[in-house]
């Protein structure tokens, strides 16, 4: 026996499979099994699925040298030493929804390399625990957050001032120390805004691996207590939280806590406590210090162990707080400092970093490339201020100019670095540039509620609409920014948008009461344009924890002759219907009279978040980026693609489409933003190109972090692996210069094949 298919039964003892020695392809998904220590007598196995089971000990993994294929996704798994050398190997191996610490979660997420040097270094056994975690304070405005930060900080302080209120984000700049069980433990402590215009900033800094804490005014009610617990399981996962009463002048507000505890299980205690009368010498306090400490203590990343040069960069960094910012070339001279030469691994680690917010840096962002922002309290005080100044002058309608950056940002701490901070914005999707105003900037989230005046009628549109058990706010105002060059005419407000691509408008429209979100399109790219806006929609929900508790449902219309013209088409939940379609299911039932049996493939089809059809008609577009240098490369491959051409697989775009009279930037960017893969042709000249390199590559790193493909192709021998955003992009013949062949057809036919099948992977 050579292949043996054991997966979704109640298997627990698998010693029986110790005689199969010939087994090459072995599936025990979704069993019981925690003990794999047979294993090691099946060395000729080349596929290996354990997913789904309780396995934490992977070390007999090390001797089934024959492996090609390995899944342990969903398990107990906590290191992945005992796998340096299959990840050496080049072994497909999958380790997703595992409770991992070496390498940390942060590291995993960045690919193989990196985790193959994380375990590297790892192995040299100089490593030092990582004991450190935030305390995130919630809550609405005016209930003591920041009296309790003072509190945890120095018990014997005095309180802040009844009038005083926090603007945006404060980060305690000392943090607290513990000492629990001999051990130091710190703390650092985040106390948020709680006014409204904060709230869709949060999704930026509620992390996982956390302490929370919610806190209430006894005086009168003021937190929206299932508003912040459905934002905190949205964002922290199941990051543990307290609950928190400031009893005032012995009032108290009725907090219904079994009911909350029922359905919200990361609340882990209840207090109440009148901060007032907090010393060093309060019972009540300190009986909730303790029960903070042992949350903290056993926070799955606390004990995580870090290779030692890591660690000391990674407090130096700390130590750099008070200069706000260094550039990128100081952090590689630290790391030099520190014996850390090697500049992949300072990638590793400056991501690493940035995932726990360390410090802020996007490797891929113009502007933003060149610097680490060593303290996130500058750059989050320079966003929520000029945000707190845009909202109080409502005159603004969510306007604000380079003007109003001067007045809000006139400390010497941000003078030269104004195209950091609105890159910064842009990035953490609150603003973008106004294209026909220069220096003007939108704000979505604090626009105008009142909708412009404009004819619209959902009747034989193509709709699709989104509803939410609980709606994080901000999700339009994130979609605006992601799709802002698409606006039409200035159509946006506080709750909606008007996009145009050609012959094509669609509506998207928020009501948050209601929790949905209603797309609809009208024109002949409507399918296409349904694709791209779903997609965007589909990725900003991915941003969150949704799950069966709180869920987030795409529904598409039925197509029945009924519902077809109706201005309120019954809606099917999308992924029940891709239930039925993998189930062999035809038809399913209309909910509207006369109740129609329609087929379910045409649902699918129809609705166009499918994918099938793209914007620019049924084939995937291409945009092909190169120097005028490479004229004749271009044509060369654009000549092996032809075949794909005739065949309405593809259309291919380059700037020799660009008619007379057409503002040549504009349509670059245009046919760039809406090119569902993008081609590079890279040269020496391509890379010393000024308008490749300012204009379109930022655009293009862009789309390559957003999921889109972008195919380089080195063309002619240069050093292309020193642009750092360029080299981790898997290159065409691996990256090696197709002048470099003897024949240049079959290299050129080599990399229209390699384009081909990657196509042929996103359609699928």
């Amino acid at each position: 026996m050579t292949d043996l298919d054991l997966r979704n039964n109640q298997i627990s003892d698998i010693g029986v499979l110790q005689s199969l020695t010939q087994l090459t392809h072995l599936d025990l998904n979704n069993n019981q099994i925690s003990d794999i220590g047979v294993l090691q007598s099946l060395t000729q196995l080349t596929n290996l699925n354990l997913s789904n089971n309780q396995i934490s000990d992977i070390g007999v993994l090390q001797s089934l040298t024959q492996l090609t294929y390995l899944d342990l996704s969903n398990n107990q798994i906590s290191d992945l030493s005992p796998l340096l050398t299959h990840y050496k190997k080049g072994v497909r191996i999958y380790v997703d929804d595992n409770p991992l610490v070496s390498p940390p979660l942060e590291i995993v997420k960045q690919g193989d390399e990196a985790i193959i040097r994380w375990l590297e270094e790892y192995a040299t056994n100089d490593n030092l625990p990582l004991q450190q975690a935030k305390l995130l304070i919630l809550g609405a405005g005016g209930v003591g957050k920041t009296s309790l930060m003072h509190k945890l900080c120095n018990p014997n302080s005095s309180l802040p001032a009844q009038a005083a209120t926090t603007v945006g984000i404060t980060v305690v700049t000392q943090p607290v120390v513990y000492t629990i069980e001999g051990s130091e433990y710190t703390l650092y402590i985040w106390d948020f805004g709680g006014q409204d215009v904060y709230h869709p900033t949060h999704q930026f800094f509620l992390t996982k691996n956390s302490v929370y804490v919610l806190m209430e005014d006894g005086r009168e009610k003021k937190t929206d207590f299932y508003y912040w617990l459905q934002v905190q399981e949205l964002l922290a996962d199941d990051s543990p939280l307290f609950v928190l009463q400031n009893i005032r002048n012995k009032s108290r507000s009725p907090i219904p806590i079994n009911e909350l505890k029922a359905k919200f299980g990361n609340i882990k205690e209840y207090f109440e406590l009148d901060l007032s009368e907090v010393t060093d010498t309060h019972k009540g306090f300190a009986a909730m210090v303790a029960e903070l400490q042992t949350k903290l203590k056993n926070l799955p990343h606390i004990g995580e162990l870090w290779p030692r040069k890591r660690y000391e960069i990674r407090e130096a960094l700390l130590n750099k707080k008070n200069e706000q910012y260094i550039s990128l070339k100081q952090y590689r001279q630290l790391c030099n400092k520190h014996n850390y030469p090697e500049t992949e691994r300072q990638n590793d680690l400056l991501q690493q970093l940035h995932f726990l917010g360390v410090v802020l840096h996007f490797a891929n962002e113009p502007f933003l490339q060149d610097i680490v922002i060593t303290d996130p309290q500058w750059a989050t005080d320079a966003v929520y201020a000029i945000l707190d100044h845009t909202e109080k002058h409502y005159e603004k309608k969510g306007h604000f100019t380079y003007n109003d950056l001067c007045t809000v940002w006139h400390k010497d701490c941000y003078e030269g670095k104004f195209p950091q901070l609105l890159a910064l914005m842009e990035k953490f999707e609150l603003s973008f540039p106004l294209p026909d105003a220069p220096h003007t900037y939108i704000t979505p989230l604090l626009l105008p509620d009142d909708k412009p005046i404009y004819d619209w009628d959902t009747a034989n549109s193509l709709q699709l609409r989104y509803t939410y058990d609980f709606m994080p706010k901000g999700i339009l105002a994130r979609l605006i920014v992601r799709k802002h060059e698409l606006i039409k005419d200035h159509l946006f407000w506080k709750r909606g948008v008007v996009l145009h691509y050609l012959n094509t408008e669609a509506q998207v429209t928020e009501d948050y009461e209601g929790k949905n979100l209603s797309v609809s399109i009208k024109g002949s790219e409507a399918k296409g344009l349904m694709y791209e806006i779903s997609r965007e929609i589909d990725r900003i929900n991915s941003t969150y924890h949704f799950s069966e508790h709180i869920r987030a449902i795409k529904r598409v219309p039925c197509s029945c002759a009924t519902c077809k013209t109706a201005k309120e088409p019954h809606f099917y939940n999308y992924e029940e219907l891709k239930g039925r379609q993998t189930r062999g299911k035809q038809t399913i039932e209309c909910k509207n009279p006369p109740y129609d049996d329609v087929n379910v493939q045409m649902l699918l089809d129809d609705s166009g978040v499918e994918g099938q059809t793209r914007l620019g008609g049924n084939a995937i577009s291409i945009f092909i980026s190169y120097a005028q240098e490479d004229h004749e490369h271009l044509q060369t491959l654009k000549d092996h693609l032809s075949s794909l051409t005739r065949q309405s697989k593809i259309t291919v775009w380059d700037d020799q489409k660009i008619l007379a009279g057409k503002d040549w930037n504009k349509e670059i960017e245009q046919h760039l933003q809406n090119a569902v893969v993008v081609v590079l042709l890279i040269s020496s000249d391509f890379l010393s190109n000024d308008h490749i390199m300012d204009e379109e590559i930022p655009i293009i790193m862009q789309k390559h972090n957003n999921g889109d493909l972008v195919i380089p192709i080195v063309v002619r021998d240069c050093n292309w692996e020193w642009e750092e955003q360029l080299a981790k992009i898997q290159a065409v013949n691996g990256g090696k210069a197709l002048n470099s062949e003897a024949d240049k057809d079959t290299a050129f036919a080599a990399a229209a094949r390699q384009i081909k099948e990657a196509i042929a992977n996103l359609s699928n």
